[in-house]
């Protein structure tokens, strides 16, 4: 049934492209203007090294967020999710799903964005690249797991898409600090410490938002 629902959630973004188109538009954007401002500071190649981390999640907060809160939309205009519910499907299979696919969609636009702003810097990231690879697929999972519980309230206020940033930056602190000292790591050192405390600070974090998040699922579609 997850991957049945997977395909129905996927196929609707390609004939929408809303999230995509959104997203990958709004990540173009910063990441130019990025570029265009680190180019105007002429900062040498060794301080830009040491912002490209700042810039990457930056990019990746500001597009996100804003972005994401088009993925129940049709749900929540069409009441689809009361149809979901009629026909017997479990709320955490919703959640699986909806989870899956904004995972591939963020994952994807971010890792591009990673490299466009890499381009435009010509900051070396090749060698490394795996390392912001794993990096980002475990704070996009924390990221995601909030982003998809939330949504549906953010969506369902008189405040529309302006209530997720606010409920949800906050909550993010500790996979955003834990991203930014193990990309600043990687830029510098040119590996991922799989044994320091900030990695072991994003998996926790991963496990508690995960976690919470698919068992409050069940509560905010049904309120």
């Amino acid at each position: 049934m997850i991957k049945t629902l997977l395909h129905k959630d996927l196929l609707l973004e390609i004939r929408s492209k809303e999230t995509v188109a959104l997203f990958a538009t709004l990540s173009l954007l910063l990441t130019v203007i990025s570029a265009v401002g680190i180019h105007s500071s002429f900062l040498n190649p060794e301080e830009v090294r040491k912002i490209f981390p700042v810039l990457i999640w930056l990019i990746f907060i500001f597009s996100s967020t804003i972005s994401i809160s088009k993925s129940f939309e049709y749900e929540i205009k069409n009441n689809a999710l009361e149809g979901l519910f009629l026909t017997g499907i479990s709320p955490w299979t919703i959640f699986i799903s909806k989870l899956l696919t904004n995972i591939i969609i963020v994952l994807a636009v971010h890792l591009l964005t990673i490299i466009l702003l890499a381009s435009f810097l010509t900051t070396p990231i090749l060698e490394s690249f795996h390392h912001y690879a794993i990096l980002s697929s475990l704070v996009v999972i924390g990221y995601c797991s909030l982003s998809t519980l939330l949504t549906p309230i953010s969506l369902s206020s008189r405040l529309k898409g302006l209530l997720l940033p606010l409920i949800l930056l906050p909550l993010l602190f500790p996979i955003l600090f834990a991203a930014l000292e193990l990309s600043s790591q990687i830029m510098l050192e040119g590996s991922l410490d799989l044994g320091s405390l900030a990695f072991t600070l994003l998996l926790v974090f991963d496990v508690i938002y995960f976690t919470a998040a698919i068992n409050l699922f069940s509560f905010v579609v049904h309120e």
